[in-house]
């Protein structure tokens, strides 16, 4: 029973480790290149129908598209921290959106701004 035991919870040690791994890995794939969300469900949502034109959902994919292009020419310019906090934010918690992943980058980023210009040092 004792080595039945012991190569158990060796397994599950194991798989712990794989985990760990393969979770860190994407974490820094993620801050590497823009992620690849579905937006479809963002735009088919009731509240993002009632804030666009007419309910359209293809406003909607087009401002997303839009949001996404402007996250491409930009994203090498934001700090790796704030990619994988945003990223991680956009992704739980409800239908992922590239204008609300733009969004926390550029907030971030100006907060950044204002610590700075108020020589606050703090800065990550």
């Amino acid at each position: 029973m004792t080595r039945h035991l012991t190569r158990h919870l060796a397994m599950v040690g194991g798989i712990t480790c794989v985990i760990l791994f393969a979770g860190s890995s994407a974490g820094i794939a993620a801050a590497d290149v823009v992620p690849k969300l579905d937006t479809r469900p963002t735009c088919a949502s009731a509240g993002r129908k009632a804030m666009t034109h007419k309910g359209s959902i293809e406003v909607c994919l087009k401002s997303e598209k839009e949001a996404h292009g402007a996250l491409v020419r930009h994203w090498s310019q934001y700090p790796k921290s704030d990619k994988t906090d945003c990223v991680g934010k956009v992704s739980k918690g409800g239908p992922p959106s590239y204008i609300e992943l733009h969004s926390c980058l550029e907030t971030l980023n100006h907060a950044r701004e204002i610590r700075k210009a108020h020589g606050h040092s703090n800065l990550r």
